[in-house]
């Protein structure tokens, strides 16, 4: 399956600033022409500046009535430089994206892009808490100094609060994090040699290349400054996820989207339907697109799968499938009204995406075929929902719960997983032989998510009276799982390779 492109929009990334530069038109005629067009074209209020600062000189165009901003300067070593600062810059690019704004009106030999900046905007919620903030940016200072070979790092105080700013600001990669009104702002500002293998993107409307290769260098160059158990970085966290997803669709991973809170969906009835779901989704991560059809239905495009009930049966690992089989096509049957079961899942898009427009089971040359009609979005949907062996299938009721329960543990935004075992004992309510074999069975499942490389291999088990008692995986025992233990937190492992 071929990975999607990156775009600014798909990880809520703005353009914050962009900055143009030319040799050879440094004439105040030419300037103006550059000034004309831009605020007839495309309505910036053009400034003149001299040096290098941004002091306004002269008003070449104005328009009261609108803030975008064009500020055009010639520096000392009579280089062109046009600005355009903050959400002028966001226009400047949507223009170029749109095609409202021609490069050919630019001299493009001598043409250069000489600053771009992407900015992630956090936005507050309402329990939000400025001192909070603060720490998280004190720490993240000690996290760079003592992590990192970086060692410019500064806390700057100003009337609007405390920015935290990494490396030098002559630096090609520059990065801010401050607090707005509504926002608390990630921004790395890339100038020149940062952006050579990118900018002749942009200048041939390239915009799909430009836009996945600066996200991709966004987020790779900012996760390493902080500390990803923050919450103010759980969105650096979903890249991390959804990037390493995207590279292990053909390994066993244990990689499944993020449930919610609502523990009915663990209740026989509903916890099976929610595991063929998954298991249905891992399957068709392997069906091969060239050999389905495509639908289009109300602006929505379908792709029609056909396959052999056995196919699915033999991925899921189904040993006695003649007794299993009656149920698999009743599954199929129903997919249709899994939206109740959806419904537990976090993700909204998720929610839409993983909706079926059409199934049906029917027997031809005594064999049975699969035929779904499966919304395209889920193929491109970045939560690979690829599980590893043992987890593709269970074996009984208290199998699936205790693996659904297992993976509901491991599917949260935190890096901190928790599994309640005393509470999850007590729901089973089973004689004690059977409680010692689903401890096997837990211990077995946990020690596979550590070989998968999912979570560390350090665990804690939290006791009753508040005891931590910490232990790596294959010294975990039954007899150490005993009544004394409230829960199980394992960490996630997030150093993907």
């Amino acid at each position: 399956m071929n990975q999607e492109k990156m775009t600014f929009k798909s990880h809520k990334l703005q353009v914050d600033f962009l900055t143009l530069s030319m040799e050879n038109v440094s004439n105040i005629k030419k300037i103006q022409e550059f000034a004309n067009y831009l605020f007839k074209n495309s309505g910036f209020n053009c400034f003149l500046s001299e040096g290098n600062t941004r002091k306004i000189t002269q008003t070449l165009f104005q328009n009261l009535a609108t803030k975008d901003t064009a500020i055009i300067r010639i520096n000392y070593w009579r280089v062109t430089v046009i600005e355009f600062p903050g959400q002028s810059g966001q226009k400047l690019y949507q223009l170029l994206k749109s095609r409202q704004l021609d490069w050919k009106f630019f001299p493009r030999q001598s043409l250069n892009l000489t600053r771009f900046d992407l900015c992630y905007p956090l936005i507050k919620t309402d329990t939000f808490d400025s001192r909070e903030l603060d720490q998280f940016l004190i720490e993240s200072r000690k996290h760079i100094l003592d992590k990192t070979q970086t060692r410019t790092v500064k806390l700057i105080n100003n009337k609007k609060g405390v920015i935290l700013g990494i490396n030098k600001r002559s630096n090609p990669r520059y990065v801010r994090v401050y607090e707005t009104q509504s926002t608390i702002r990630f921004e790395l500002e890339l100038k020149n040699s940062a952006l050579k293998d990118v900018k002749e993107k942009l200048f041939s409307y390239q915009f799909d290349d430009f836009e996945s290769r600066l996200t991709q260098l966004y987020f790779h160059y900012i996760k390493k400054f902080f500390n990803l158990d923050s919450c103010f970085v759980t969105w650096l966290i979903d890249f991390i996820r959804k990037d390493y997803g995207n590279q292990a669709r053909t390994q066993l991973v244990l990689a499944t989207e993020y449930f919610t809170n609502i523990t009915c969906i663990f209740e026989n009835q509903s916890s099976e339907r929610v595991y063929h779901l998954l298991q249905f989704l891992n399957f068709i991560k392997t069906l091969n697109r060239e050999d389905c059809t495509q639908h289009l239905l109300e602006g929505k495009s379908y792709f029609v799968h056909t396959f052999l009930l056995n196919d699915f049966i033999n991925f899921i690992g189904i040993k006695n499938i003649k007794t299993q089989r009656f149920k698999t096509r009743e599954y199929f049957s129903q997919l249709l009204k899994n939206d109740p079961i959806i419904e537990q899942f976090e993700d909204c898009s998720f929610r839409v995406f993983a909706t079926f427009l059409y199934s049906s089971v029917y027997k031809k040359s005594n064999r049975w075929f699969v035929r779904v009609y499966i919304n395209e979005d889920l193929y491109k949907y970045v939560y690979p929902f690829v599980l590893s062996k043992s987890f593709r299938n269970y074996d009984n009721k208290t199998d699936c719960i205790l693996k659904l329960k297992l993976i509901r543990s491991i599917s949260v935004k935190s890096t901190k997983k928790v599994f309640y075992l005393s509470q999850f004992l007590e729901q089973l309510k089973l004689s004690g032989r059977r409680i010692v074999n689903v401890k096997q069975d837990l211990i077995f499942l946990i020690q596979e998510i550590v070989q998968q490389g999912i979570i560390q291999s350090k665990l804690e088990l939290v006791h009753k009276n508040g005891n931590i008692q910490q232990l790596d995986q294959d010294q975990l025992t039954i007899k150490k799982l005993n009544l004394r233990v409230k829960h199980l937190v394992f960490y996630e492992k997030l150093d993907y390779k």
